[in-house]
């Protein structure tokens, strides 16, 4: 008999649970599960037949357990009679695909090590790194505009996520900024497009109260010609102070952001009238 309601969920960038229903007539006294799991692509099945006792089972892939008979970049991470597992040691934007296996003792069966047909719950891709905020991608000092990287955020989540003050967001992803002058800057998703994006800029720490300063999902047509993109044209920042900035987009598919940070230089005064 096989596993039923196997499933896999992300917990962190980092983490996912793989869970099962064990089979009717399950005994640990003659059987054990096994569940192996390969990045990026599906893992080979084959016909088994190791033994149980052939595999060593490591729950972190970062130190991977003994790697499947038909499958060399499949590994081992759980065997035993549980109905889950946490995997740790994966890698932030990597997709996962997952086997599971119900298998009777050779001492049990008329021929050999029994597995039954193979389960294969379907593949998660990992959030990136940026989607919970001590991920968060620092933004550095230097000459403005500043803009970071593009990133997707269409695996990311909406965990511990704070609620945007201007409209709703989806798969937030974090960002950094601790300025080195005390003064106005402008932030915007201008350079990532016409994604429906919007913008939080705020003070706290990782875990805490979210303090929001600043939250737009508009456009300033002076600053950014995408009418989607979001648009914050002038936030009071303090030197030293370390300032999250968390973007979102509107819909659950997501898409690729780029965000542009800039100094607003106060205005100067050249002459006095008479």
């Amino acid at each position: 008999n096989i596993v039923t309601a196997s499933s896999v969920t992300v917990t962190t960038p980092t983490t996912a649970s793989v869970g099962w229903t064990l089979p009717t007539g399950y005994s640990s006294a003659n059987n054990s599960i096994l569940v192996f799991v390969k990045a990026v692509s599906a893992v080979t099945q084959g016909t088994p037949g190791s033994a149980p006792s052939s595999y060593t089972a490591s729950a972190n892939f970062s130190t991977p357990g003994t790697a499947y008979q038909n499958d060399a970049n499949a590994f081992c991470v759980y065997k035993g009679d549980a109905t889950g597992v946490a995997v740790s040691g994966l890698t932030p934007g990597v997709t996962y695909n997952v086997l599971v296996y119900a298998v009777v003792d050779a001492s049990n069966s008329a021929g050999g090590n029994s597995y039954s047909t193979a389960v294969v719950p379907t593949a998660v891709t990992m959030p990136p790194a940026n989607d919970i905020c001590s991920g968060a991608i620092v933004i550095p000092n230097r000459s403005f505009p500043v803009l970071t990287t593009p990133m997707s955020n269409v695996s990311a989540t909406d965990t511990n996520d704070p609620v945007p003050t201007c409209e709703t967001g989806r798969k937030g992803i974090w960002y950094s900024f601790t300025p080195l002058t005390t003064g106005n800057y402008s932030v915007s998703t201008c350079p990532g497009g016409d994604l429906d994006t919007l913008l939080s800029v705020g003070t706290g720490a990782c875990g805490g109260t979210f303090d929001s300063i600043a939250c737009s999902d508009e456009v300033d047509e002076s600053l950014c010609a995408n009418t989607s993109n979001a648009v914050i044209p002038s936030v009071s920042l303090t030197a030293g102070v370390t300032y999250y900035i968390v973007a979102y987009t509107y819909l659950t598919s997501g898409g690729t952001i780029q965000i542009e940070v800039n100094s607003i230089a106060a205005p100067t005064i050249d002459s006095f009238a008479p």
